[in-house]
């Protein structure tokens, strides 16, 4: 069974030191002295090793349960679990990038120059930062590209592929690289007029909207994905994509990979009951299935279509004033009115953190008043349907 606060809070000291598991590695040691203290107990080069995490409750337990989740993602992608930031065997793409914001800062505003140090740290650093500049490929820079490209930010795109390949030019001449990887991208990007996804905002509109969701009379996964959408407000690709081994039902938690993630982060995302009662009520359908939302009339491992959303909103009388993408602007407006913390809607947005640092804390520290937004949320929306406005 999973610790809780309380049970850590009620431990009582003992005349040896005893351990309290909460799975997954993670474990309390209790001392008689009273002291507690997390680890992570996992396997490394076929041994069994232990990782202190801090005291409690200098460090809470969903810091903890966090920090074993981004390192069992480290073990799943054959790193480390917890990589040593001060190695330095290479000369890395964000080394060169130092040197060369270092000189570029002699012939630019400041303004200009933290414009680009944040593109590099916001769009650049968390896929290739930390890779030696002499092995990186094009494919990988135009990976950055398309992410961009696809969220439409084709002038970041751009413009980001220019300081890239500024980059590059800048470390041929120092002589650490020999090549442009970036130049052949010149072009690549087409610049695209900037157009606001349609999303309804108001009390009313919304109303409206959660309405004919819950009459919806379409195929089952899709009422459950359109709800979901509602009540979670992640990206569309991420919810086509959710896989069963992604949700904890016991904690409550969403924890969507780093590889699936616009930042390359791991993404937590709380779960209100309303939530966890759909999820449960589509696993009697998909549950043996890889994907939550498995089409049943094909394989596997195939999701619903990337339009099954959207068209979804267009049958429902919602053309061009709502879409899939359009539950993150209505869910950011509508917290923002209601007073929320902007940290806390950011974090649960999964927008970019300047410091990276700051932000892997930030994942975790803040989890539990994120929960409790979410589950406000969910409450509030079905209020909402249930008495709409006059």
């Amino acid at each position: 069974m999973p610790l809780s606060d309380l049970q850590i809070k009620k431990a009582k000291p003992a005349e040896k030191k005893y351990k309290l598991n909460d799975g997954h590695g993670l474990f309390l040691l209790v001392k008689p002295n009273g002291s507690k203290f997390f680890y992570f107990r996992f396997s490394q080069h076929r041994k069994q090793r232990e990782k202190y995490l801090g005291e409690y409750p200098a460090v809470t337990l969903a810091a903890a349960r966090i920090a074993v989740a981004l390192a069992r993602e480290n073990i799943d992608r054959g790193l480390s679990p917890f990589p040593d930031k001060k190695a330095k065997t290479k000369i890395t793409f964000s080394d060169v990038t130092a040197q060369f914001l270092k000189q570029k800062a002699k012939h630019v505003t400041p303004k200009t120059l933290d414009t680009a140090r944040s593109r590099f740290e916001n769009h650049v650093f968390p896929f290739i930062g930390n890779r030696a500049i002499t092995e990186i490929s094009t494919a990988e820079v135009k990976a950055i590209l398309v992410r961009l490209d696809d969220d439409g930010k084709s002038s970041l795109a751009i413009r980001t592929r220019s300081l890239i390949s500024a980059v590059f030019r800048y470390g041929i001449l120092d002589g650490v690289c020999d090549y442009d990887v970036a130049a052949p991208l010149t072009g690549f990007i087409k610049r695209k007029k900037v157009k606001h996804m349609p999303a309804l905002t108001t009390p009313r509109e919304v109303s409206a909207l959660l309405g004919a969701i819950w009459g919806y009379h379409g195929a089952f996964r899709t009422r459950v994905a359109l709800k979901l959408m509602a009540y979670c407000f992640v990206r569309t690709q991420e919810m086509r994509f959710a896989e069963w081994s992604e949700f904890d039902f016991d904690r409550g938690l969403w924890v969507i990979p780093a590889e699936k993630m616009k930042m390359a982060r791991p993404h937590i995302v709380p779960l209100a009951h309303q939530s966890i009662e759909l999820l449960k009520s589509i696993n009697e359908y998909t549950g043996d299935r890889k994907y939550v939302f498995s089409n049943p009339r094909r394989d596997k491992d195939v999701t619903m279509s990337e339009n099954t959303i959207n068209n979804a909103l267009k049958i429902l009388g919602f053309e061009g004033v709502m879409v899939g993408h359009g539950f993150r602007a209505m869910a950011s407006t509508m917290l923002h009115e209601q007073g929320y913390s902007p940290l806390h809607i950011e974090m649960q947005l999964a927008h970019a953190e300047k410091n990276s640092v700051k932000a892997a804390y930030n994942h975790a520290e803040y989890l539990a008043p994120r929960a409790t937004m979410m589950q406000n949320w969910a409450d509030y929306l079905d209020d909402l349907r249930l008495n709409p406005p006059r």
